[in-house]
């Protein structure tokens, strides 16, 4: 009998409510979000090519600009494997390289 009423009542009005249907659909697309950031963040610092060159006031870096902030730009260098802030005072110009296909 227990079994009948969870059957019957328990699964279509709770499990398949449409409360408990909008709560599955959130939660996969913020697992398919979070999935989707992680690979894009990977694919774009994996990888030799150089996107920027800055031109500093001590010389030249290149690497991958990540984000610019009101600090200065947060750069990737893929030569020596890291990640840099640089401040504006230390920027004098900075060149975009396009992609070649």
């Amino acid at each position: 009998m227990i079994i009948f009423v969870v059957v019957v009542e328990f699964w279509p009005i709770v499990l398949l409510s449409k409360r408990a249907l909008t709560s599955y659909a959130t939660v996969a697309s913020l697992i398919v979000v979070c999935w989707l950031g992680y690979y894009l963040g990977q694919a774009y610092l994996v990888g030799d090519r150089i996107f920027h060159k800055l031109v500093l006031v001590e010389g030249v870096m290149e690497g991958r600009i990540i984000r610019g902030g009101e600090r200065g730009v947060l750069i990737y260098n893929p030569a020596a494997k890291e990640i840099v802030l640089l401040k504006w005072d230390a920027i004098k110009q900075i060149v975009s390289q396009p992609p070649s296909k």
